[in-house]
């Protein structure tokens, strides 16, 4: 299969979210979901099912196949990971972690991603240095 583009994993990432509420994925959801036009989600749908991730046929529902299954919860757990990791850690906005999130899933390795977890880990252990953690993030507003 090989490597798929941070765009190709967010269509992943979409048609799984919408299998875990829907059972399917129709591609006007994927769209919405996404925000883009259908045409440009019919082209990556294709795309996707070259690289026997996903069950796409036109005007039918997009489902995943098992290795799209595999790769679009590692995508999702590393984005609730890394959108945890902004709110808990550095105590930034639940609308800007999932940015951050969404931007960042896309290039973190697994070995980088359990840093970021060991720290959570750490300051949940730690609670008095994170209590020392926290208050030099609410000192600390500086223009940049």
């Amino acid at each position: 299969m090989g490597k798929i583009s941070s765009s190709l994993e967010d269509y992943l990432e979409a048609i799984y979210i919408l299998e875990l509420k829907n059972k399917v994925a129709r591609i006007s959801d994927i769209a919405t979901l996404l925000d883009i036009k259908k045409s440009s989600a019919t082209k990556a749908l294709k795309v996707l099912a070259s690289k026997d991730l996903i069950n796409y046929e036109p005007y039918k529902f997009i489902t995943l196949k098992p290795a799209g299954v595999i790769l679009a919860q590692k995508i999702l757990n590393k984005h609730k990971t890394l959108k945890l990791f902004c709110e808990s850690v550095l105590h930034i906005s639940e609308e800007d972690s999932e940015m951050i999130a969404c931007k960042m899933e896309h290039f973190i390795s697994c070995n980088n991603l359990q840093h970021f977890i060991g720290l959570m880990d750490f300051f949940k252990e730690n609670k008095n240095i994170a209590e020392l953690w926290d208050k030099k993030c609410s000192e600390q507003k500086r223009d940049c």
